[in-house]
């Protein structure tokens, strides 16, 4: 299933990507958050087959969810983007992973940069509770990486058995965009099952090619994203540390205000975002982190339900 607004630079190609896979008897599902460009009549006209799902002004993970209650399978593809194309044997990959073992909660395949057929955009990712989320491989060569499945903590896609939904629950609507996946992953780790990279099950990705990587409006659901996760996940030791790191972040945006500052880090590897010190993109990191006070109580009930959770399933176990 896929969640869509305003893509109609790229719905043609994921749909026919998606429509050439060599898996049989696929359900394409899109949800239309609303779209205001030509995308829904794409669809409508030249993708008939496809069920579309109108569902404006909804985030990432409500259209997921949206997409989990109409589907049929019993194998679900979550969180696809439109800015995808799946390469034909993608699907193969990931359900022959996927049923190799029933300790296997979840498994994603291999993002290469959109245009390049060796560029690695991500493998996955890492999780550091304490706030920090980097991906696996981005920007190295997908020709010299193994292509042997294995571990991470999250994934940018992934495919799920119907059933892990019953232990772990839908995505949480709160995330809005960003975070929902990560997210999701840390429960199914939780919840005792493995989340595996399968580096042969590839897709070609634009990222952010709907919202504009860097934008006002990225940063905003980004950073709001990044400070929910860990309010939401960090450990009670941790969770100082996790704030900090938050902080750190706020006050980079503080120090991209001042120009000296920005020519700085030109050179650098954080040069992307000497152009994120508009008043607007700080204006974006302010709001993000206003939501996520206004909205404190709401996501320490989420953290506290994840705890009743596990003490739940600790007591079947034993």
């Amino acid at each position: 299933m896929i969640s869509n607004f305003n893509g109609a630079t790229y719905v043609r190609r994921c749909l026919t990507a998606l429509r050439q896979l060599n898996y049989p008897a696929v359900e394409i599902i899109v949800i239309d958050a609303g779209s205001t460009d030509e995308s829904v009549a794409i669809l409508q006209s030249e993708f008939p087959t496809v069920k579309v799902v109108h569902a404006e002004h909804v985030g990432i993970g409500t259209a997921i969810n949206i997409g989990i209650r109409v589907s049929r399978g019993n194998l679900l593809l979550l969180d696809y983007n439109i800015d995808e194309m799946a390469a034909p044997g993608f699907l193969d990959c990931l359900v022959d992973a996927l049923q190799s073992s029933a300790e296997i909660g979840a498994v994603g395949g291999t993002r290469l940069l959109d245009g390049t057929d060796d560029i690695v955009d991500s493998m996955g990712g890492i999780v550091y509770l304490a706030g920090y989320y980097p991906r696996i491989g981005q920007g190295r060569k997908y020709s010299e990486i193994t292509h042997e499945p294995f571990e991470v903590d999250y994934l940018g896609h992934m495919l799920v058995r119907r059933r892990i939904l019953e232990e772990v629950g839908l995505f949480d609507e709160d995330f809005y965009i960003y975070g929902e996946d990560t997210d999701f992953c840390i429960r199914i780790r939780r919840a005792g099952y493995k989340i595996l990279q399968v580096p042969a099950a590839v897709t070609y990705h634009a990222g952010s090619g709907t919202m504009g990587e860097g934008s006002v409006r990225y940063v905003y659901f980004f950073e709001r994203a990044h400070m929910r996760l860990v309010l939401k996940h960090c450990p009670v030791a941790m969770l100082p540390i996790g704030l900090m790191v938050t902080a750190l972040v706020r006050m980079l945006y503080v120090a991209l205000r001042i120009p000296i500052f920005r020519r700085a880090i030109s050179h650098t590897s954080l040069s992307y975002l000497a152009s994120r010190g508009t008043p607007s993109h700080f204006r974006a990191v302010v709001d993000g982190t206003s939501w996520n006070l206004k909205n404190l109580f709401q996501t320490l009930a989420s953290r506290a339900a994840l705890g009743r959770r596990a003490k739940h399933r600790r007591s079947l176990d034993s």
